[in-house]
């Protein structure tokens, strides 16, 4: 009796695709499994058979894969890669293939790697629809020379995944930028997948401002999700403030791509845009203040409601702030910045957040001058 009848006799009361994942079946067939596999019969039959033999594995009784007379067979590997739709848990899949069977290759098959990291086996997993996180482990075992091709296969299957965090050798910052577009479709943030770019990868997002100037709606649409406040409004409130950015935008001569969010804090959203300042937010408990030499008046401010909530929106024109470098130029600065303090605090007003950075000077007049 072959090595299959015999395993077919162990599972043949049991469901094997609704038995629990302890069930004793399971480590029946495994022990069979490795006491068979030193015949070479047994071997040839074995992979002959992987798709009814996966669906009577779990994760636990899995050894059998890197068994050495199956990994000494020509094509096992792609055999076991094009039958493991069969294997029940899939969340398993990944810590399966990329952890167990890769490391084992690695250490004593180097020469099957190439087969086990291949467009094949890509393709398979994106079939399966394996976990965000999944993709990412596999990414990382790869290799500088195997990136792009796993990228490429990634990109072909169109699974909707945002890459721009993967840790891409130096060499192939180019696969970044040849899939800018792919990227600008499958997030929803444009301006936090521009910053990663810059600030992250280093490389040239020219393709990523075009698709912004030419995606307005979406364009607006990541910068309401760059804030949980206000990706809440309703639409109303939205409208009006896109209506205010794209006026600003015509007045100050600049593109949706020349937007930069400088803020996001637990009740605003802040984008420069030109030399003005536009806050997007919800109303705090001080509506307004007293007219004073201290702080700048905004250009603009609406409050807008949505039931019990309160929202504004609010344009003033930008400054220079003030950074410590400053002591070095201007000793008198401290007294001048306590001055300020003072100032405020006999207005009524305490200022809690004393600090440069939310000190400056004026770029221009503070009075509306656009249409």
């Amino acid at each position: 009796m072959g090595v299959i009848d015999k395993i077919k006799l162990i599972v043949k009361d049991v469901d094997t695709s609704k038995v629990g994942y302890y069930d004793p079946t399971y480590s029946d067939v495994h022990k069979l499994l490795e006491e068979s596999l030193d015949n070479p019969d047994a071997v040839k039959e074995v992979i002959n058979n992987l798709d009814f033999i996966w669906k009577c594995t779990n994760f636990s009784n899995i050894s059998w894969i890197t068994n050495d007379n199956l990994l000494k067979e020509k094509d096992y590997i792609t055999t076991l890669i094009n039958t493991i739709d069969n294997f029940r848990y899939k969340n398993s899949i990944c810590l399966l293939i990329f952890g167990s069977l890769h490391f084992r290759l690695a250490n004593s098959y180097p020469e099957l790697v190439d087969e086990l990291l291949c467009s094949n086996t890509y393709k398979k997993m994106f079939e399966l629809g394996l976990d965000t996180k999944d993709y990412y482990s596999i990414f990382l075992k790869l290799g500088k020379d195997k990136q792009e091709e796993f990228i490429n296969e990634l990109v072909n299957s169109d699974i909707k995944i945002d890459f721009s965090e993967y840790p891409f050798a130096l060499d192939n910052k180019h696969i970044l930028e040849d899939n800018i577009v792919y990227l600008a479709d499958n997030t929803n943030n444009l301006y936090s997948l521009r910053k990663q770019l810059i600030e992250k990868q280093n490389v040239n997002i020219d393709k990523l401002n075009n698709y912004i100037d030419n995606n307005i709606d979406k364009s607006f649409e990541s910068i309401v999700n760059s804030s949980s406040i206000i990706s809440s409004v309703n639409g109303t409130i939205k409208d009006i403030y896109k209506m205010v950015i794209l006026d600003v935008l015509d007045n100050e001569k600049v593109k949706l791509s020349d937007i930069n969010i400088i803020s996001n804090g637990a009740f605003s959203l802040v984008l420069v845009i030109g030399d003005k300042v536009v806050k997007l937010g919800k109303t705090r408990v001080n509506k307004s203040f007293p007219n004073n030499p201290y702080i700048i008046k905004p250009l603009l401010r609406k409050t807008l409601k949505d039931n019990d909530n309160e929202y504004f929106i609010e344009v003033t024109e930008r400054v220079n702030p003030l950074d410590r470098s400053i002591e070095d130029t201007y000793p008198g600065i401290i007294d001048e910045l306590y001055t300020v303090y003072k100032g405020l605090r006999d207005l009524g007003l305490v200022w809690t957040d004393v600090n440069y950075r939310n000190v400056g000077r004026l770029i221009k007049d503070n009075s509306i001058y656009w249409k």
